[in-house]
């Protein structure tokens, strides 16, 4: 039986996005994002997300981010290999696009291999759903990540 939750083996290493990754990821959080136009919305807005406590994160120091075209190929398993993220985080980014095979439902934070991920809609889709006056998206994402940067704020007081 197979474990693995990568489609191909590690040691194909595509290095196709790592001249577009930005940001330092010194909390080890691995942040997907699709964008619909020039991403710098995107980006203001999933710098906003992560901004109030109780996670506290600051965009461009604790994490690494990929802004993706919509059904943009991309590799976990070479972002996994070069960075090595405790947290991935996925928004509008199809989990079978990046290579993995885990069966992940949007706004269900998993662990699997010691490795947290978390599925969600596109960024657009969520502040889009917020403007018209409909949380539900936005609520689910909130309480996803509180319930996944318990283990982050925990690791880094012990």
């Amino acid at each position: 039986m197979n474990n693995s939750f990568f489609d191909f083996e590690l040691f194909a290493v595509p290095e196709k996005h790592f001249d577009k990754i930005e940001g330092q990821g010194r909390s080890g959080i691995f942040v997907l994002y699709t964008i619909e136009s020039d991403g710098l919305s995107e980006q203001e807005y999933l710098s906003a997300i992560l901004k109030p406590e109780p996670l506290s994160l600051d965009l461009q120091k604790d994490t690494f981010f990929l802004a993706l075209q919509t059904n943009e190929a991309f590799s976990i398993a070479a972002i996994m290999q070069k960075y090595d993220p405790k947290y991935i985080l996925l928004f509008g980014c199809d989990p079978k696009e990046g290579g993995i095979r885990l069966q992940l439902t949007n706004y269900q934070p998993i662990t699997f291999q010691g490795k947290h991920f978390l599925s969600a809609d596109s960024l657009h889709q969520i502040r889009s759903d917020r403007e018209k006056n409909d949380n539900r998206r936005a609520s689910a994402l909130w309480t996803a990540l509180k319930q996944i940067f318990v283990n982050l704020n925990q690791e880094s007081k012990g």
